[in-house]
């Protein structure tokens, strides 16, 4: 209540300061410049628009807002963002819900794009935690946009959009950044990008890198370590871009990040992690895209190509018992290929149509390995599981787009999907398990569906609109692993969810554009939610508690969103936005919670405030500046084993205040302002939670020419 009660305070004095500027008018050159500024282009719906013309649910960071946020990472978005929080579960990796769809296992519940490249791995639900440097624009999609962008974004998509290479002018810029943590360790970061013009107006090329070690903070009482979660990434980033003439472009693309990290960040309150052996976190991915943009008889057609060759070295001792001479070490080796081609003619005629294909081919091999501790003699690995999991999906869709009068659109869109799954074993104690239930090595299986969506949208005044939405998304089912196929009320399939949403929603902007509003109510049904049940088996020396995956049913509720910004004078500049999530579990779900109870680590409420005023030093060409964010979440359920916990409230406020010029700025910051300690997510299982980290201040300097 203290936490709901400050927020509430801060934006009700945003509100009253937002008022009276509705009826203020300026017609200066630089208010007017500012409005321009105001307009922000996306390409959601796979077509450039501005954003208030979007009739779906969409939060959007240009790179000037990232830039002001101070922004090392797409969580610190996230947190800006009504309706999704993120939980590092591990340095360097997030685990994301939208609007309350979100999972522990299969596949992830979010899109997840980088630039035209699907981040889509088989039986993988994380997201990689990137830094958004010299990105143009990061837009989160909320509710399920599964007749674009298809299985797997039940919840919503987020877009990372980094910047094209410059083929008229050279540009360099750089920024270094230093920071301190309370109670913990130092750390840096520097990042550069240059673009090089080879053929003006034709071909050119941008290169950026990024390093940063980021110092840690939770300490191992037991082993007497310090500091034991640091991370240490490096990214690399090339792209090329070709456009002889005005209707052909070429673009490629290389990605490259390497990151390092020592212990998850789950902590006692005091920022204690007290297991006996040694933990490593080691991440390595390269990304390849390849987009053709040309034009052929008044049909645009686009295709992308991408290849994903990713790998990841997980070694966690928690869970293996804290304080135990034991660790789980949990390597993984993913490769994926997409290919997606377009056609589309959009000319804001009567009828405005795209039709596409898709094609999807991965594969992702995991062990289990659980490493102890014999005699004082050093830790002996014992191979639990070795398997491979392989998807080829291809896929049809389209969207119509009737523009039946100049105020009045409707959209009409679909997708067939049809995907094919194998999982095969490779250990022979694992092979001798499934034969003796009769189950081969390799099990084949397949999934397809029809994902739809109807929209309407309405503009009652210029910059001021309503729409109603209705779509549905699924995510692909899986089949059982080997060690759970030996409890035998574990299906042997675990069949496809799907999520349905019905949304209604406005967005306005003042004729000044210095207020702009947007608000969206949703229904959401989620059926046959994939999730990870327990049950006891005796194989004749007494039971032994089996985990499995199933099909439940169902999930369902209602929400809202809301979010505001507001220019009262032309230096300030004020937001706040809120998300309310009443998801439930309609039906008792055995072994693990009863009817009635809040969806897994999702918060019943999220909020955020942001305050940003910027005043120019005399005549120096110099402008101070000052920004700070509050952001709140409620408390997360968890629920392991049957056993339900719950985090707490979560509190923080940033602040970054400096001096730039047109070329260079100088910052200084504090994170978590007001310490906030408490548990992000709780677990009674063991004495550990995730938790934000600690007051952290910072210096960093930027340039660019």
């Amino acid at each position: 209540m203290k936490f709901r009660y400050q927020f509430a305070v801060a934006f009700l004095s945003s509100t009253y300061l937002v008022a009276p500027a509705l009826a203020q008018t300026d017609g200066s050159s630089e208010a007017k410049d500012a409005r321009d500024k105001t307009e922000i282009v996306v390409t959601a719906q796979k077509r450039e628009e501005n954003i208030l013309d979007v009739p779906i649910a969409i939060t959007a960071f240009t790179e000037e807002a990232i830039t002001k946020t101070g922004a090392t990472s797409l969580r610190d978005l996230i947190s800006l963002t009504p309706g999704i929080s993120a939980i590092q579960n591990r340095p360097g990796s997030n685990l994301v819900q939208i609007r309350g769809v979100s999972t522990l296992v299969g596949d992830a519940t979010i899109g997840y794009y980088l630039d035209d490249l699907p981040f889509s791995l088989v039986g993988q639900n994380f997201q990689p935690d990137i830094n958004p440097y010299d990105v143009a624009r990061v837009e989160i999609l909320r509710g399920p946009q599964g007749t674009l962008y298809g299985a797997g974004s039940t919840g919503g998509t987020i877009r990372v959009i980094t910047n094209d290479a410059d083929l008229e002018n050279f540009a360099v810029k750089g920024r270094a950044r230093v920071s301190s943590i309370k109670n913990g360790d130092e750390g840096y970061g520097v990042s550069g990008a240059v673009n090089i013009p080879i053929i003006k107006d034709k071909l050119a090329v941008r290169f950026v890198a990024d390093y940063r070690d980021e110092g840690g903070y939770i300490d191992n009482s037991l082993t007497g370590a310090r500091n034991v979660n640091d991370f240490k990434q490096e990214n690399y980033r090339v792209k090329l871009r070709y456009e002889p003439t005005d209707d052909f472009s070429l673009k490629l693309s290389y990605w490259r990040n390497k990151g390092l990290s020592g212990s998850e960040n789950q902590s006692t309150i005091d920022y204690d992690r007290p297991v006996a052996v040694a933990e490593r976190n080691r991440t390595v991915f390269d990304l390849f895209n390849g987009v053709v943009n040309f034009g052929l008889g008044g049909i645009d057609i686009y295709s992308a190509t991408s290849y994903i060759d990713y790998e990841n070295d997980v070694q966690d001792a928690s869970l293996a018992g804290v304080g135990a001479p034991n660790r789980f070490d949990i390597p993984l080796k993913s490769k994926s290929f997409n290919q997606e081609v377009r056609f589309s003619q959009i000319d804001e005629g009567l009828f405005d149509w795209q039709l596409g294909f898709f094609y999807l081919d991965s594969e992702t091999k995991t062990q289990f390995v659980f490493q102890t501790n014999v005699h004082g003699l050093g830790l002996f690995p014992f191979n639990i599981l070795s398997d491979e999991s392989k998807s080829e999906q291809y896929a049809i869709f389209g969207e119509t787009y009737w523009n039946l009068t100049d105020k009045l659109r409707a959209t009409v869109g679909l997708r067939y999907y049809h995907d094919d799954r194998s999982r095969e074993d490779f250990l022979p104690a694992s092979i001798a398990g499934l034969n003796a239930f009769g189950l081969p090595a390799k099990r084949e299986t397949n999934f397809d569906g029809w994902t739809p969506n109807f929209n309407l949208r309405y503009e009652f005044v210029d910059g001021g609109s309503v729409y109603a939405d209705v779509s549905r998304g699924l995510r692909s089912g899986l089949l059982q692993g080997s060690t759970s196929v030996l409890n035998l009320v574990a299906p042997r399939v675990v069949e496809q969810e799907s999520v349905w949403t019905y949304e209604v929603g406005s967005k306005w902007q003042s004729d000044d554009r210095r207020i702009t509003a947007e608000f969206a109510a949703f229904y959401s049904e989620w059926k046959d939610i994939q999730f990870t049940l327990s049950d006891f088996v005796d194989f004749g020396a007494g039971p032994t508690l089996i985990n499995f995956v199933a099909n439940v049913d169902k999930a369902s509720g209602f929400g809202f969103e809301a979010a505001v910004t507001a220019r009262p004078i032309d230096r300030l500049t004020l937001g706040a936005n809120f998300g309310y999530n009443g998801f439930e579990y309609d039906v008792r779900i055995p072994s693990v919670t009863n009817a009635g109870s809040r969806g897994r680590l999702v918060p019943e409420w999220t909020a955020s405030g942001t305050i940003e005023y910027r005043m120019p030093l005399n005549n120096s060409g110099l402008e101070a500046f000052a920004y700070s964010s509050a952001n709140y979440s409620s408390r997360r359920t968890d629920y392991t084993f049957g056993i339900e916990s719950s985090g707490d409230n979560i509190f923080m406020v940033d602040l970054r205040a400096g001096v730039s010029s047109e070329n260079w700025s100088l910052t200084a910051y504090v994170q978590n302002l007001n310490d906030e300690n408490q548990a992000i997510v709780n677990s009674l299982l063991i004495p550990l939670q995730y938790r934000p980290q600690p007051r952290t201040f910072g210096l960093e300097a930027s340039f660019n020419f």
